[in-house]
Order: C-alpha cells, then sequence, then structure tokens
C-alpha cells in the first residue's frame, strides 16, 4: 500500500475521533454528575481534560501532515456513547456507578483500537511527526483502561459484599 493510502486511512480515522471526542467529553461531564464513588467521578472529570487534550493532538497531527481538520461521524462511537449517558440515568443509584464504569470501558477499548490503527498508518507511511504527536493518547487510553480494570474489580466487590445490617434502636430491658 502506498504511503498516501496508508495516510488516508490514518486521516480518516483522525476525522472519526475529532467528531467524537468533543462529545465523549460532554458526556464524561454528565457522567461525573451522575456517579457516586469518588474514584469514578474523579475519573471522569479527568476523562474531560485528557478528552481535550487528544483534541487538541489530533488538530496538530492534521497540521503535521499539511491538511485542514474536518471531523467526521461515527455511529459507533456515538452509539456508545449514547448507552452510556442511558446507562447513567436509567441504571439505580446502587447498581450505578458499576454500570457506568461497564459503560466507559467499550469506549475507551474502541478509542485504544482507533487510535493503534492510526499509529500504524502513519509508520507505515513515514508520518513520523504525526505519529509522535499522537503517541501519548494511545499511551493514556492504555492506562484508562487498566486503571478502570481496577476500578471494576472495587466495584464488584462492592456488589458482592453482603448488605450491611442496621442495628435495632430501642430501649433496653431492664433487669
Amino acid at each position: 500500500m502506498s504511503g498516501t493510502s496508508l495516510i488516508r486511512l490514518a486521516v480518516d480515522e483522525m476525522a472519526v475521533l475529532l467528531g467524537a471526542e468533543p462529545e465523549l467529553a460532554k458526556a464524561f461531564g454528565s457522567l461525573e454528575r451522575r456517579a457516586t464513588d469518588p474514584d469514578l467521578r474523579k475519573f471522569c472529570k479527568q476523562g474531560v481534560t485528557y478528552t481535550n487534550r487528544r483534541v487538541r493532538r489530533l488538530k496538530a497531527a492534521f497540521r503535521a501532515l499539511g491538511l485542514k481538520a474536518e471531523p467526521a461521524k461515527s455511529a459507533a462511537l456515538s452509539g456508545l456513547i449514547a448507552d452510556a449517558l442511558d446507562v447513567a440515568r436509567s441504571t439505580p443509584k446502587e447498581r450505578r456507578d458499576a454500570a457506568i464504569l461497564a459503560a466507559i470501558e467499550p469506549i475507551s477499548h474502541y478509542g485504544l483500537a482507533v487510535y493503534t490503527a492510526i499509529d500504524r498508518h502513519l509508520d507505515g507511511a513515514q508520518a513520523k511527526k504525526a505519529r509522535k504527536l499522537l503517541a501519548p493518547s494511545v499511551k493514556e487510553k492504555r492506562e484508562a483502561i487498566a486503571e478502570m480494570g481496577g476500578m471494576g474489580k472495587t466495584q464488584v466487590a462492592a456488589l458482592q459484599a453482603p448488605p450491611v445490617e442496621k442495628k435495632a434502636r430501642g430501649r433496653r430491658k431492664k433487669r
């Protein structure tokens, strides 16, 4: 495959991410407000920051390739984001944090897959500058997935724990 074809493949995927990342940043804000677990709330808040950073990197990578950054729509990524928002709205409070986390994970895995494909295409096209600009995004996605794995174990453990019984209040019997 020619370098031009590889660049075109990378650019098409970059455009999809450029279209979806702002939508994801907005969703993270909503997910943060619905989450109750402090670690999940922090993760979602950081998600806004990291997502906005990835948008800047994508725009810089477009410039490095000498192209105008044009966002494209992705039914898949938009659907995953919509599913996460729906889960946050419709899941009962006692299960909501675990459900939100489970809904965010496919988004991150999808993003990692797309960034990995972009990296492969840019590498094949020898577009070193654009590749270097996007490398931190791949790393961040991998780190986020690992962090979610740890939070997921905590969420599962919390759901498995037997409910805490409340002590009965009342008067003591006199002897």
